[in-house]
């Protein structure tokens, strides 16, 4: 399950990485209007695990998750480390999903049986030990993973060990819409969900990281198959840019502060001047008329 890979996957988010900066500074103007109130992002000076979980449906009631996929993140980097693995799943698989999963992948899984599904549960656990997670939709997915954890015996995991991409663009970006269209999903997956369109279903999780992707410029290449670590992979091309932009967002915020400071600080020693320069004068028109006395 745990794998090290230095595959095009690592570079990619590298890219995303470095030209953020130069995607900031194109848009300064609209990004500098950005605030970061009430914004709750990960410290990623510190190893983070990206997440992404594919279900075999929406409802977290009624449904499964069928296969995991995590990269290891570093100071906005992707290490190599990765985790990927698959479970059982406990309900049919709808439609939909069944045209976005990697068939062959998980046919040969289910086929072989491979290893039981507490094993792969305690592999991720172990994969992510004390590190926070990224995920794109925190609620659903935290609902999903932590339902796992329930019906194999494990403890949870605590709400504050997830962190939201979609939440944080929301937050930085609440003017752009994050829902795609039907139209839009078929362009994407026009592959292998030609003419679906009755069995599209436009949610929330897929449309809006590929719209964040789109508004941040992050390049997503058309595929052949869906899967958790395909998207993990864009979910941690989204962390890298969005941590830049936060970055950056932050000295210009100090930058304009320290400004505004200065100007005050050269307004109050002109201002003490005027004054200074009032009181010697009415210093000297009193000397005068005593003189003059």
């Amino acid at each position: 399950n745990i794998q090290n890979d230095k595959t095009e996957f690592i570079i990619e988010v590298q890219k995303a990485f470095y030209n953020s900066k130069k995607l900031f500074y194109e848009n300064k103007e609209v990004f500098k209007k950005i605030s970061l109130k009430n914004l709750r992002y990960p410290d990623i000076t510190k190893r983070l695990v990206v997440f992404d979980a594919t279900t075999t449906g929406d409802d977290p009631s009624k449904n499964n998750i069928i296969e995991i996929g995590c990269y290891e993140m570093f100071e906005g980097h992707c290490t190599g480390r990765q985790f990927h693995g698959f479970l059982h799943p406990r309900y049919d698989i709808d439609e939909f999903t069944e045209h976005k999963i990697a068939n062959n992948i998980y046919i040969d899984f289910t086929k072989d049986g491979k290893e039981s599904d507490c094993i792969t549960l305690e592999n991720f656990l172990s994969f992510v030990g004390d590190s926070k997670i990224v995920v794109h939709n925190a609620e659903l997915n935290m609902t999903f993973l932590n339902n796992e954890f329930a019906y194999h015996k494990k403890e949870k995991l605590p709400e504050d060990t997830f962190y939201c991409t979609l939440t944080m663009f929301k937050t930085l970006f609440p003017d752009i819409k994050t829902n795609a269209t039907i139209e839009q999903l078929l362009i994407f997956y026009s592959t292998i969900i030609k003419n679906q369109k009755k069995k599209i279903r436009c949610t929330d999780n897929i449309c809006s990281l590929l719209k964040c992707c789109e508004y941040l410029k992050i390049k997503v290449p058309k595929k052949t198959h869906f899967s958790a670590k395909f998207d993990s992979f864009l979910i941690a091309k989204l962390m890298a840019r969005l941590y830049v932009i936060i970055a950056e967002v932050q000295k210009l915020h100090i930058k304009i502060r320290e400004k505004k400071m200065l100007l005050e600080k050269k307004n109050k020693l002109n201002n003490n001047k005027d004054a200074n320069k009032d009181a010697n004068k009415d210093a000297n028109k009193d000397a005068n008329k005593d003189a003059n006395k």
